[in-house]
């Protein structure tokens, strides 16, 4: 493991940014949606969470020099947890969203 990695988990936990993730994803959901009119498949919510999670990774990778593989599933995990709160379905397509975001990052 990466010492790095215990510190920018902890500093991570301490912001909670499973509600930060799942109020920006909510706002993606909607528009998606048409303010929730339109019906959403799971496919849809796995592309979401993958480009959401990819953005969120490289933005930490952006502003700290680096991101270890641990962190990234981290933010990833943060990132399906928020969608599945929501939608307790999205475990079909979870891996689908980390094996996605893995290849990219």
């Amino acid at each position: 493991m990466d010492p790095r990695d215990q510190i920018s988990i902890a500093h991570l936990k301490s912001m909670n940014l499973r509600n930060s993730f799942q109020q920006d994803l909510t706002e993606k959901i909607r528009i998606v949606t048409q303010d929730f009119t339109k019906n959403i498949y799971i496919h849809q919510f796995a592309d979401i969470a993958s480009e959401y999670a990819y953005v969120m990774c490289k933005e930490f990778k952006d502003k700290s020099g680096f991101i270890t593989p641990a962190i990234r599933d981290y933010l990833i995990d943060e990132v399906c947890d928020a969608v599945q709160v929501r939608t307790p379905e999205f475990s079909k397509v979870r891996q689908d969203v980390l094996d996605r975001v893995r290849r990219r990052i």
